[in-house]
């Protein structure tokens, strides 16, 4: 669909996320339901669906939407969207007063959770930031988005809200370890610690940036001009662009396939090989589930007995 072309439902849309923003809720949370809200406006434009005010959804749309989604994204992916249009019909129901089907209608998809794959260890990571390149701006940025990644096991996308404020200059490498009070998913406040290896790398990287912008990890365009760099306002680092980074490094320092998540995974597994408790996990991973955080327990209890499988077993031949 033309993006110039706005959708008849798509005011009411706009609605709802003005009424996310005026309750505070994260700018990540409110980016990723424009953007679900849009897939959906324009469904049902596409499928010549009669849906111009939320007055007319009706459940065989939801369920037709919800139905080809489901044939090109992952099952959680489809669960993100089906609690995004919940949210929604909630939200008009409850506060704006407006004829709509219940929210509850909506059924959630079933999540089957799965122990993480290619978690890389403590080793990985050293691997993967002694082979980043330190003699330019670039290389220096990324080392320490590696290494501040997994010192922190933050969100992909709590990493790249990071401002240069939330890091003190004057208080980087001070200490063994930093407390940073991140926003998180939920818009819940959470503290987090960095370790001063990834102190120093930030402030390695810190020193290189002669501008004012404020966040953390900006981007560089090769082959422009400092006046014409200088003039591009939206200089931080996207997700995208972070995960693109992460798995090019990971690629040539012979770690392997390795997603930014993973540096998440591989925080949790780390701590846990520490024997540090389940329950101060998941207060620095920023879970509300606690079940979340037992996945890792999984990943530790295969190493374990992989261990156990190759001692020599004293009945055998």
């Amino acid at each position: 669909m033309d993006p110039s072309v706005v959708p008849p439902l798509w005011p009411d849309c706009a609605q709802f996320l003005d009424h996310c923003a005026y309750l505070n809720r994260s700018q990540q949370t409110v980016r990723t339901y424009e953007q679900m809200l849009r897939d959906f406006a324009g469904y049902c434009v596409k499928t010549n669906r009669d849906a111009s005010r939320v007055e007319d959804i009706t459940l065989p749309i939801l369920t037709a939407f919800l139905a080809w989604k489901r044939t090109h994204t992952s099952a959680a992916t489809l669960a993100k969207y089906a609690s995004c249009l919940r949210s929604m019909l909630r939200y008009f129901s409850l506060h704006a007063d407006r004829d709509v089907i219940a929210y509850d209608k909506v059924q959630l998809p079933k999540l089957q959770r799965h122990a993480p794959r290619n978690v890389p260890t403590a080793e990985d990571i050293v691997q993967l930031f002694r082979s980043v390149r330190q003699d330019t701006p670039q290389g220096l940025r990324d080392r320490a988005l590696v290494m501040l990644f997994f010192s922190t096991g933050l969100r992909l996308a709590e990493l790249c809200d990071l401002d240069r404020a939330d890091l003190p200059g004057e208080r980087l490498g001070t200490d063994s370890l930093m407390q940073v009070i991140i926003r998180g998913k939920g818009d819940k406040d959470r503290p987090v610690f960095v370790q001063q290896g990834a102190q120093l790398a930030v402030r390695a990287y810190l020193e290189t940036r002669e501008d004012e912008y404020a966040p953390l990890f900006i981007r560089y365009r090769p082959g422009r001009t400092a006046e014409a760099d200088a003039e591009d306002r939206e200089k931080r680092l996207s997700p995208r662009m972070v995960r693109k980074i992460i798995t090019q490094h990971a690629r040539k320092s012979g770690v392997g396939h390795l997603a930014p998540h993973a540096l998440r995974h591989g925080f949790a597994v780390d701590l846990l090989r520490n024997d540090v408790n389940l329950r101060v996990i998941q207060e620095l991973l920023g879970h509300s589930s606690l079940s979340t955080t037992q996945i890792y327990t999984h990943l530790v209890n295969r190493a374990l007995a992989d261990a156990v499988r190759h001692r020599v077993d004293p009945a055998g031949e």
